[in-house]
């Protein structure tokens, strides 16, 4: 091979290794580049994500705005942002709504002149405490609007810039006017109240749950002659009654479940008698939950003078089965549980119903009395149950009925042999529980009531004809009382008659009641009364009425075994009789100076012409046959 050869291999060898270094080069250069785009690339990715987090950032915090914003202006609640000299910068809708202005009224104007002068320092110190150390100032303030001045809570707080300078004070305003009127109506019902209480004669004292009591009023004191010190802090309605412990319990238990209980009480205050209408009322604090019990009484002693005493001792009834039927009854009376009396009509149950009353532990509380048989079957329910507003035609009103009157006391109900069957089932449930509902009503009413019944039926055939409800009737026969006929206990008529008279002068208001005689009575005695002591009231009635200021007459008095005239009079005795002739002539004496008295009405100088003898004639004789208290 020539040297040119080699040259030319030797150049192309150069040339070809230039060229694949060039392409080497050219290959890194390519690379570099490619990777400073691809960082480029990254780059811009990287701050195009950024871009987004920064505008989603944006949108997010003008939606926050948005939503303050919206919240600001359309809050229920009155704001005012305050400038550091008490000008108002921005208020929403319900602050201005408060002060009845429009916002360019408000707006760069001092916020203390809407504020009451009265209170302006109050507000001028409430603004430099906030600005002064930014913490959160609370006061109350009258502010004026347009139309009326109102009490307010203002509420503020200081915001602080990046330095920790207070630069706005950000208030919350309340409106406290229904409240301060509601709390000044508060005060004027409890002035009120107070000045009630503190005047009137009647009983006002109020118990806490414990039963001590926490206020009296005046006429507590004078009634127990105690002071109001001594009263606080005692359980006082035991000085009313001193025995009463566990039914006061019971009713204040009633109270405090939500009841209101009224009564009428019989009670004895520093010895002497009293009547009172009593009422409990629960006592409620703000939440509405009961916290005490207010005791209301008012004496009506002078409403009840015209009732009749309650016997204290047992009539002098002479009849052996009268007396036996009383025993009975007194025992009976003691037991809280239920009687029912027997016997013909007008022989006397609801007289007997009353004794019970008067000498049971109940004789200090109502006593109500209802004839089963007069009531109209359309009303016997509202009658014995009550009825609500509006339960029926012409019930106009709320109304109590006799059971719920009766409360602490006792119900007669009279002839319970009438009683429709649908009142029976009634009856019956509340004989079981204790509690009814008012006709129309849904809530269970509770009663302290004692139940006696009568009837003149024979309830075991009224069962057996399906005319009275077999477990009614069981319910009712716990105690059956016999009251005897007047035809089986005539030794007690002039004892009744002497009773009748007595109330008959009192109902008619007659000065004087003419005497019965001898003959009279014997009338009385000899005649089977078949409707009873009734009949014996209306027999004695009409020969009042008919009598005039005359002795009472036998005429006209429809008696068929009458055997003496008003003027016949006799005297029978036996021979031999086991008297001497002196004994059976004082006798004798005796009865004539009786009848005489009897027909002159006591007057001693009637007596002695009406026998024929002068005043001194009789009064010697009176006096021998010692009668000297027989004028």
């Amino acid at each position: 091979m020539s040297e040119i050869d080699e040259l030319r291999k030797r150049a192309e060898a150069s040339m070809t290794r230039g060229r694949r270094v060039a392409r080497d080069d050219s290959e890194t250069s390519t690379h570099d580049l490619d990777s400073v785009v691809h960082e480029l690339r990254v780059h811009q990715i990287e701050l195009e994500m950024q871009n987004h987090e920064l505008r989603k950032t944006q949108e997010e915090l003008e939606e926050a705005q948005a939503s303050y914003q919206e919240l600001y202006e359309f809050a229920p609640t009155p704001y005012f942002t305050l400038d550091t000299n008490g000008f108002i910068i921005r208020v929403n809708i319900a602050g201005s709504r408060l002060l009845r202005y429009g916002h360019s009224l408000m707006t760069n104007v001092p916020f203390s002149k809407f504020v009451h002068p009265g209170d302006a320092p109050t507000f001028l110190s409430h603004i430099g405490k906030v600005f002064q150390d930014g913490g959160r100032q609370v006061c109350e303030v009258r502010l004026k609007s347009k139309l009326q001045e109102m009490f307010v809570r203002l509420e503020s707080v200081g915001a602080q810039d990046s330095d920790g300078k207070v630069t706005v004070c950000r208030t919350i305003a309340t409106d406290l006017t229904e409240r301060r009127r509601s709390e000044e109506a508060l005060e004027r019902s409890e002035g009120l109240f107070r000045a009630i209480c503190e005047n009137t004669d009647e009983i006002i004292f109020i118990k806490d749950l414990e039963g001590q009591c926490t206020y009296a009023n005046p006429a507590t004191e004078r009634l127990f002659q105690v002071s109001k010190s001594q009263l606080i802090g005692r359980p006082c309605e035991k000085l009313l009654a001193p025995d009463g412990g566990h039914e006061i319990e019971q009713r204040d238990r009633r109270v405090v479940e939500g009841e209101t209980i009224e009564e009428e009480r019989r009670r004895t205050v520093n010895g002497l008698p009293m009547t009172f209408l009593e009422t409990r009322i629960p006592v409620r604090d703000k939440r509405g939950k009961v916290s005490g019990v207010l005791f209301h009484a008012r004496d009506i002693t002078d409403r009840k003078l015209d009732e009749i005493a309650p016997p204290t001792e047992q009539p002098g009834y002479r009849s052996a089965v009268m007396q036996a039927t009383l025993k009975m009854a007194a025992m009976v009376a003691q037991k809280n549980t239920t009687i029912l009396l027997l016997g013909e009509s007008g022989s006397g149950k609801d007289y007997l119903a009353k004794y019970i009353h008067d000498h049971s532990p109940r004789s200090s509380g109502p006593y109500f009395s209802i004839n089963c048989a007069a009531l109209p079957p359309e009303l016997a329910e509202s009658e014995l149950f009550g009825h609500e507003k509006g339960s029926f035609t012409g019930a106009a009103a709320r109304k109590r009925g006799l059971l719920e009157l009766a409360e602490g006391g006792t119900l007669l109900l009279n002839e319970i042999g009438e009683l429709s069957k649908p009142l029976q089932a009634k009856l019956l449930t509340f004989l079981d529980t204790k509690q009814f509902t008012r006709v129309g009503g849904e809530k269970h009413i509770s009663v302290n009531a004692r139940l006696i019944t009568a009837t003149n039926r024979n309830l075991a055939e009224e069962v057996q004809a399906g005319r009275f409800r077999e477990d009614l009737f069981y319910r009712l026969n716990v105690v059956p009382v016999e009251v005897p006929p007047l035809r089986e206990r005539k030794e007690d008529i002039p004892v009744l008659v002497q009773e009748i008279l007595e109330r008959i002068q009192r109902d008619m208001q007659l000065p004087v009641v003419p005497p019965i005689t001898s003959a009279m009575m014997k009338s009385f005695m000899n005649y089977d009364w078949p409707g009873n002591v009734r009949e014996l009231r209306n027999v004695l009635e009409r020969a009042l009425i008919l009598s005039g200021k005359e002795p009472l007459s036998l005429k006209n008095l429809g008696i068929a075994g009458a055997v003496a005239g008003d003027d016949d009079w006799a005297i029978t005795t036996t021979f031999p009789s086991g008297q001497s002739l002196n004994d059976i002539l004082a006798d004798l004496k005796r009865s004539l100076i009786e009848e005489a008295l009897l027909r002159s009405g006591g007057r001693r100088q009637d007596a002695a012409r009406l026998l024929g003898v002068s005043r001194y004639s009789l009064k010697h004789h009176m006096k021998s046959l010692d009668m000297m208290d027989k004028e």
